[in-house]
């Protein structure tokens, strides 16, 4: 079991170096449906079109904080002044990971970021 090593790493406090802004990233919680939900309905439909579920919906959303296996998936949020502004999935697979990350567009350009 890595849990207890992956969640260890977290919560990191990053830097934004190109617009001086602080940002935690930290594990998803069954506290942040809400907030999760938030950050989805704000992308555009064009924009949400290529993820593979539908996740303006509270139910698929809700299904996910109240099903949280970290040994299966790392689910990570970014967080700034209490909202989430992007969400990162860690999955496992054996010897190797896919990562898949969704930011709403006023965040694309805001990449560069270092560990405060």
């Amino acid at each position: 079991m890595v849990t207890a090593t992956w969640i260890e790493a977290y919560p990191k406090e990053v830097l934004l170096q190109k617009y001086s802004t602080r940002l935690e990233l930290r594990p998803m919680r069954k506290q942040d449906a809400q907030a999760l939900l938030s950050l989805f309905l704000s992308i555009p439909g064009e924009d949400r079109f290529y993820l593979k579920e539908d996740v303006t919906s509270r139910c698929v959303v809700s299904q996910w904080a109240h099903g949280l296996d970290y040994d299966w998936a790392l689910p990570l949020l970014a967080v700034i002044g209490g909202e989430v502004v992007a969400d990162a999935t860690l999955h496992r697979r054996r010897q190797m990971g896919r990562a898949h990350i969704v930011r709403p567009a006023p965040w694309w350009t805001q990449a560069t970021a270092t560990k405060a």
